[in-house]
């Protein structure tokens, strides 16, 4: 039997010493025992090192634009478009010119006045007019017609000199592309 007690108190004695010894390590290492960096990544465990990833923080605040990069190579010509529809910039103007008529001085007789006509090319109508002078225009003068003529397919102009000087004058009509119908005049 007192083998049996030495027994017990030998082991009695392992236990303290074995759990004792590790109460002991445990309150030897402290925070303030290791040296700051000293302990890696790759010295934790797993779940310690899952424990260290946080929540998502907010955005940033947009940082500043960069400097604009080199211009890269001009790309190929693009196919040319359908035509597009005839607008007002699409309309033809032209001008007639009627013959040149010189009027005598005043006092001079039938040379007195005259008749020039504009007459506008095949398919115009004259959308105005009036007459101009090639050298000296008859001053005074009296312009009895300034006007389309009745199809509107020329500008007619039928002037008197009053002057005493001899003067000229032709008519003057400014066409556009268009038909006559029943008399009038209707641009296209």
């Amino acid at each position: 039997m007192k083998r049996l007690i030495g027994a017990i108190a030998v082991a009695a004695i392992a236990m303290f010493v074995v759990t004792g010894g590790a109460a002991t390590a445990a309150k030897l290492i402290t925070g303030k025992d290791i040296k700051n960096g000293s302990i890696k990544l790759k010295d934790l465990s797993k779940g310690a090192k899952d424990s260290l990833e946080g929540d998502r923080g907010p955005e940033g605040a947009r940082g500043p634009q960069g400097v604009q990069g080199a211009a890269g190579p001009a790309g190929a010509a693009g196919a040319r478009g359908p035509q597009g529809p005839a607008g007002p910039s699409s309309l033809q103007i032209s001008f007639a010119l009627g013959d040149k008529q010189i009027l005598c001085a005043a006092g001079g007789g039938e040379c007195e006045a005259a008749q020039s006509v504009a007459q506008c090319p095949a398919g115009m109508i004259a959308t105005g007019g009036g007459y101009e002078s090639e050298e000296a225009p008859p001053a005074p003068n009296s312009v009895l017609l300034n006007s389309s003529t009745f199809d509107g397919t020329g500008w007619v102009v039928i002037m008197a000199n009053e002057g005493d000087a001899e003067g000229d004058f032709f008519a003057v009509a400014h066409c556009t592309p268009g038909s006559v119908a029943g008399g009038a005049a209707a641009a296209r």
